[in-house]
């Protein structure tokens, strides 16, 4: 399947120069061929995802440039944006919590989004172009990602696992990521099965190599029985991930240089990712946190061999989309 990716990147300039580049949305050919700019604004676009019938891409725009300055929460005015493939149809809508920073999108058929920012998880009906439906949680609550149960019965999010319709929990766990591998079992980022009725079932004996901190879900192909943990590590004094491609059946598991949250392609055999390749540490932000470090595009497959760059030059990453 030769579906198109769509890349937010930025030029990327070496310490010391005075240069400053914005995130914008280009599109490309899972070869990296026929690069196209998508968005030209004179601020940044992060965190696209297509539609699931390939017609749209939503993201979300950011008042102020993405520098070594911000770290995650700070209060930054977003807008949440919708464009076609081509680069038209632009279209804009309020986000759920205007000055924090959106973090997580999914579509919910070809009508609504649901949006995770900072403290709500919110549903985007983008026809009138309100929110219809909104859930609570605390921040503090280390929330990484949200799921839902193939029948749509079930929702998780951060460790918690709702109801659908009423919003209810029904159980919670220490996690911070629980994604379901069908209708009736989730998996825990400690790596654990539970029933949607709160019983954990069993645990998963991997071999990870070096684990060091902790980890969390980014991503389970259901096809595939496989999933994608993330580790995350500081050191030397400054943040980077680890990442694992783990098989559900056979336990086995494989390191790769994916970045993190990479995407895949529809038939679960490629990824593309941010992938780590500069890890000279720049010194601390002003409030004492470490510096980003340079990410390029990088795609590869399951098997086989080392992912390689999609494009040449000094091309940064922030995040990317592979159509389904």
């Amino acid at each position: 399947m030769n579906r198109p990716i769509v890349v937010s990147a930025r030029r990327y300039y070496p310490p010391g120069d005075s240069r400053l580049s914005r995130y914008h949305l280009y599109r490309c050919t899972p070869e990296g061929t026929r690069w196209i700019q998508l968005t030209n604004s004179r601020v940044g676009d992060y965190q696209p995802v297509w539609s699931p019938n390939g017609r749209w891409i939503f993201f979300q725009r950011v008042e102020k440039p993405w520098t070594d300055s911000l770290t995650f929460g700070d209060r930054l005015r977003t807008q949440l944006c919708l464009i076609r493939p081509d680069g038209s149809g632009f279209l804009t809508f309020p986000s759920p919590e205007p000055k924090i920073g959106t973090v997580d999108a999914k579509w919910m058929g070809y009508r609504h989004i649901w949006i995770r920012s900072s403290t709500k998880l919110s549903l985007l009906d983008l026809k009138i172009g309100k929110y219809i439906k909104e859930i609570q949680y605390k921040y503090e609550d280390d929330v990484r990602n949200f799921d839902f149960s193939p029948d749509r019965k079930y929702f998780s999010l951060g460790g918690k696992v709702y109801n659908f319709k009423t919003n209810k929990i029904i159980f919670e766990t220490a996690n911070r990521s629980l994604l379901f591998i069908d209708n009736e079992n989730i998996l825990s980022d400690i790596l654990g099965i539970y029933k949607t009725n709160g019983k954990n079932i069993r645990s998963i004996n991997f071999k990870f190599d070096n684990i060091e901190g902790l980890g969390y879900l980014s991503y389970f192909d259901k096809r595939n029985k496989r999933f994608v943990w993330i580790q995350e590590i500081i050191k030397d004094k400054w943040y980077s991930r680890g990442t694992y491609l783990a098989d559900l059946s056979s336990g086995a598991v494989r390191t790769y240089d994916m970045g993190w949250d990479p995407a895949f392609s529809p038939d679960g055999a490629r990824f593309i990712g941010p992938g780590e390749r500069d890890t000279t540490s720049y010194g601390a932000r002003p409030n004492g946190a470490p510096r980003a470090v340079f990410t390029v595009p990088l795609i590869g497959g399951i098997v086989g061999k080392d992912p390689k760059t999609l494009c040449g030059g000094l091309i940064e990453v922030d995040s990317c989309d592979w159509r389904s």
